[in-house]
């Protein structure tokens, strides 16, 4: 990113996901299958990554891609809710 380029201030929002939700979500897996968890380097809205921020469960589903050995529980994590800066966007 270049020094001249303008940021912007913008508010990210993730759904954080709850124990009983996961819970549900794990009901009836396989205890053998295997877990990856997603970790983005920004706010899954394209966003600048600020250092030091919180990750927050934001999502979760079996992967059966066609690429993948077996089945994989994939666990997506996300940046917390906040305030957040990104390039603005050029008109």
């Amino acid at each position: 990113m270049g020094g001249d380029q303008e940021l912007e201030r913008y508010r990210h929002e993730v759904r954080e996901w709850t124990v009983g939700e996961l819970r549900q979500v794990l009901d009836g897996l396989p205890g053998g299958m295997r877990l990856r968890i997603d970790v983005p380097s920004a706010p899954r809205s394209n966003g600048v990554q600020e250092a030091d921020r919180e990750l927050v469960l934001g999502g979760v589903f079996v992967d059966d891609a066609d690429h993948l050995a077996r089945n994989e529980l994939v666990l997506q994590a996300d940046f917390s809710s906040d305030w957040y800066m990104r390039p603005r966007a050029e008109s």
